[in-house]
């Protein structure tokens, strides 16, 4: 049979400074949430009208659309290519028909990429998202850290046990 710790002075202290902790958070983001939000939005929606670079096709690599900055399959084994091509890891043969104009085209896809990265973190710099997202991020840790503080002190009085069953009953609901 399982023992529960008895409620003391010290566990309703505990229960609390950690309540008002938690509060004083779940206050810090309420303030902080909306105006973060909205400056996402905004910053999402500048960096979304960003466009993609689309380049001629591939056919050396089986493709017969335009290459596309937004194919990030395609980009990703672009990168990896010049990389590897670049610091010797691996050649290829310039006689094979299309292998210059391949290699060409995947060092153009990686600069448009690059460069359009570069526009994307310059709106995202202008609005200072990078540090916001953090903010969010820290306070949000912390509100999670003080709920699981507050299940594990036992719940002193009836209100601390209606919180934690409203809190058990609000994760399951969240998934």
């Amino acid at each position: 049979m399982a023992t529960t710790a008895p409620i003391t002075q010290n566990s309703r202290t505990q229960w609390a400074a950690a309540f008002n902790n938690l509060a004083l958070a779940e206050a810090e983001d309420a303030a902080f949430t909306p105006g973060w939000w909205k400056a996402w939005q905004k910053c999402k929606a500048e960096c979304d009208a960003i466009p993609h670079v689309a380049l001629k096709p591939d056919p050396y690599a089986g493709h017969y659309q335009a290459v596309n900055t937004a194919d990030s399959f395609y980009l990703a084994g672009a990168r990896r290519d010049i990389k590897a091509l670049d610091s010797g890891k691996m050649r290829y043969d310039p006689g094979t028909p299309g292998a210059d104009e391949h290699v060409q085209l995947q060092r153009e896809i990686v600069a448009a990429a690059d460069e359009r990265g570069l526009q994307i973190q310059a709106v995202r710099d202008r609005y200072d998202i990078d540090a916001a997202d953090e903010k969010a991020e820290e306070i949000g840790d912390r509100i999670c850290d003080l709920q699981t503080q507050l299940m594990q002190i036992p719940a002193p009085d009836l209100p601390a046990l209606r919180w934690k069953l409203d809190h058990i009953l609000e994760l399951d609901h969240t998934g």
